[in-house]
């Protein structure tokens, strides 16, 4: 059984800083968690992220070239990168990391090309930017069953007109276990609700990828829930399904019922209340 947590309107990343000149950047990414279906016929895919957070003086520009680069890992092959169970048979898995959701662009020292861009600051002195990572493993490879194979990118963040620098490190966690995970986890639930308004819906999605063959049902901890005083409702838009080693989409639908007064002792607030997601197969 396993279980995913996910606040309606909160977030938290960890990361590590480095303060050079006027700008701070850092750079946090997201450990990739997957699993090989030697049974697919297609590349087996996964989705990671990476987080740059920059802080700047009053006096700084607005905006803010920056560049990031990954290595290869710590056992590449050629133009690829392997991800290793350290024991014979089988002890390596070729996989690589890409820049763009169609896998047609690396990323990476060897046979790759960096990800750059600019910040964008506005008025503001902070400013962060979040964008997707994509992982695949090609079919058709021979592999240990009931094994993990793992790898580590160093990801390096260069930024600001003196070229700072601060790093991160890319876990790779590839398991042959037959298993279903959360591919792309939940975001909010988020409602928009004035005072004796009318009914009102929201969703999010999230993604579930599985071995071939493997039935999973889902469900949510609770189906209803109140956040400053406004009732709600929540449901799956599926109980469960069968895996078939693709990503496979799911909606997470709420509703929240016309005329609440709801509480507030401002003229707007906001509140959260946490859910639990569980798969079991």
């Amino acid at each position: 059984m396993k279980c995913w947590r996910w606040c309606l309107m909160a977030w938290l990343a960890a990361a590590t800083q480095i303060a050079q000149a006027a700008y701070t950047c850092s750079v946090s990414v997201t450990s990739v968690t997957a699993f090989y279906d030697s049974l697919a016929t297609a590349a087996n895919d996964s989705i990671g992220s990476y987080t740059i957070n920059c802080s700047r003086a009053s006096g700084d520009s607005a905006s803010m070239a920056y560049t990031l680069t990954a290595n290869n890992g710590l056992d590449p092959i050629g133009v690829n990168n392997r991800a290793s169970r350290g024991a014979a048979p089988n002890p390596t898995m070729r996989y690589d990391v890409f820049k763009d959701s169609g896998y047609s662009t690396k990323w990476g020292l060897t046979g790759g090309s960096v990800i750059s861009g600019t910040l964008a600051f506005g008025t503001a002195t902070s400013a962060t930017l979040t964008a997707a990572t994509y992982a695949r493993a090609p079919a058709a490879q021979t592999v240990q069953t009931n094994s993990t194979y793992v790898d580590s990118i160093a990801v390096t963040l260069t930024y600001g007109p003196a070229n700072s620098s601060a790093t991160a490190a890319m876990a790779i966690s590839i398991s042959t276990v037959p298993t279903v995970l959360i591919s792309v986890p939940p975001g909010d639930v988020a409602f928009n609700y004035s005072s004796f308004a009318g009914a009102q819906a929201a969703s999010t999605s999230y993604v579930v990828r599985g071995t071939s063959g493997l039935a999973y049902t889902m469900a949510l901890d609770t189906g209803s829930g109140s956040v400053l005083g406004l009732t709600y409702t929540l449901s799956l838009s599926a109980a469960g399904g069968t895996a078939n080693g693709a990503l496979q989409t799911y909606t997470i639908n709420g509703s929240m019922a016309a005329g609440q007064s709801g509480t507030c002792a401002s003229g707007s607030c906001a509140g959260s209340r946490p859910h639990t997601l569980t798969i079991t197969y």
